[in-house]
């Protein structure tokens, strides 16, 4: 996955205004969200749908335009073009690529904060996960370089240059021996 994103994007910052000019959502469905579907926060006491549409159309925050009609929304919209505001804000998108040999997944999921936890596994992870069929956690290390938002190269750190091959690894069972203990 992130050998596919590297080859379309330079930078970080290349894929993120490419999801910030594509990733857009009709004005109609944020005016329902906000009109209705928030507690604390319906406004159908103050003014009609309508008048409220119009009034996020308005706001600057929301960066209302019109766009082309989504495929996805065409059997519903005969219009050529709607109303759309944008999701995403630069500088507010963090990008975790995550996948396997048989999965190129990706959801995009703006707001809110995020963190980079580091995760520890133990030291015998692989002969904990063996017996249930998953490769050694060496099979999933990063290879790939990439590119920073500078356009330099950079790899990733920390890599182990000793990593086995699979030729010198154990053949590991298709399916558990014995039910692990808890």
């Amino acid at each position: 996955m992130a050998k596919d994103l590297a080859k379309e994007y330079k930078t970080k910052s290349d894929l993120e205004d490419a999801l910030i000019e594509t990733a857009r959502r009709p004005l109609a469905l944020r005016t329902y969200a906000h009109y209705w579907a928030a507690p604390g926060s319906q406004q159908y006491k103050r003014r009609s749908f309508d008048e409220h549409y119009d009034m996020l159309s308005k706001d600057e925050a929301e960066q209302a335009k019109m766009t082309p009609t989504p495929e996805w929304l065409k059997p519903i919209v005969k219009d050529d073009e709607i109303m759309t505001i944008a999701t995403m804000n630069k500088g507010d998108t963090a990008f975790l690529v995550t996948g396997d040999a048989n999965r190129n997944k990706v959801q995009v999921m703006p707001g809110g904060g995020f963190v980079t936890t580091e995760i520890k596994l133990p030291k015998n992870w692989n002969e904990l996960v063996a017996p249930l069929g998953y490769a050694p956690i060496e099979d999933f290390y990063l290879t790939a370089s990439f590119n920073t938002d500078d356009g330099k190269k950079a790899t990733s750190a920390g890599k182990s240059k000793k990593q086995p091959t699979a030729e010198k690894r154990p053949t590991r069972p298709q399916k558990p021996s014995a039910p692990m203990k808890k």
